[in-house]
């Protein structure tokens, strides 16, 4: 949309137009103690969901998913849930109707704001809402089906397909190996409701943060295919690849992005194709600073995955 929206200090939503510049506002938060939501904006510009915690009442503590009606101007709770903590919220892209939430199974606010992880980890899942917060179906990911899911995931266009990825086992330093389940490799598409997802065969790769285009027929990922994800503060060699959805094909489009993958998030590379599939945005930190890097596509790139 070219959109991007913004909460101002004074408790203002403001939305800025990056084709001209031009910014207005479109919410205005009354209430001092309520959180901004500010995870994903509805392709027709309409809502703005988040989660807040809920600390008092019946249930509580608990997480909220809020949406902002930017037409009506009100707040409302779409849904509650006890295992949302980090729930990485995202409208479908095109029609907006749905919107995918992650669950990590298990980790529970506790009353004094922080919270309660489980021993053992039961797996991190995901599962879909409607866009009003009812019709809740999960996405067959997570133990007992695959291994948990890494909590990066995006919807696939409007396909009805989830695009995620899945951990892998650390043997030591440059050893890791796929899941047994699933020796093709871990990065899977699969609808709410399948029995089971479907595998993209990639098995040098250990894929981390995914997204698919806009058309719904490409995706990139980070992959660390030479190592663990962090190990002395950096990751090792992360590249990044792009792949074909629907012929099984992919490629190094970057074979060492220099992102040292470490606490903050600016270090790791979020990876997305722009929507004509022209380049690739991602992040990285060479020397210690923080950047955002466009890989250039080359010609015929994209048709040789075909």
């Amino acid at each position: 949309s070219g959109l991007v929206y913004y909460w101002t200090p004074d408790r203002k939503l403001m939305r800025l137009s990056l084709m001209t510049l031009e910014q207005e506002e479109v919410y205005a938060e009354e209430d001092p103690n309520a959180p901004l939501p500010a995870s994903s904006v509805s392709p027709d510009q309409r809502y703005v969901i988040g989660m807040t915690p809920r600390m008092k009442g019946k249930g509580a503590p608990t997480f909220q998913i809020v949406r902002l009606d930017l037409k009506e101007k009100k707040r409302e709770v779409i849904l509650e849930h006890d295992y949302i903590y980090n729930p990485h919220l995202q409208f479908n892209p095109v029609h907006g109707k749905e919107i995918l939430v992650q669950n990590n199974r298990g980790w529970k606010l506790k009353p004094d704001g922080s919270i309660e992880r489980p021993n053992p980890d039961p797996g991190t899942t995901l599962f879909v809402i409607n866009n009003d917060g009812t019709n809740l179906r999960y996405v067959p990911v997570g133990p007992p089906i695959t291994a948990g899911c890494t909590g990066h995931e995006c919807f696939v266009a409007d396909t009805g397909k989830i695009l995620f990825s899945t951990s892998w086992i650390m043997k030591g330093w440059e050893d890791s190996e796929l899941d047994k389940r699933f020796p093709q490799g871990n990065l899977f598409t699969a609808r709410p409701g399948d029995e089971k997802p479907t595998v993209f065969p990639a098995p040098t790769h250990r894929f981390n943060h995914v997204c698919a285009s806009k058309c719904g027929r490409y995706f990139v990922a980070d992959s660390h295919a030479r190592g663990g994800i962090f190990h002395k503060g950096r990751i090792y060699a992360v590249s990044l690849v792009v792949g074909n959805l629907e012929t099984g094909k992919c490629r190094v489009l970057v074979e060492d992005t220099e992102a040292s993958g470490g606490g903050n998030q600016c270090t790791h590379t979020h990876p997305y194709l722009t929507a004509d599939n022209r380049y690739v945005i991602y992040n990285a930190d060479p020397g210690g600073i923080p950047q955002v890097f466009a890989a250039r596509i080359p010609e015929g790139f994209l048709e040789s995955l075909s």
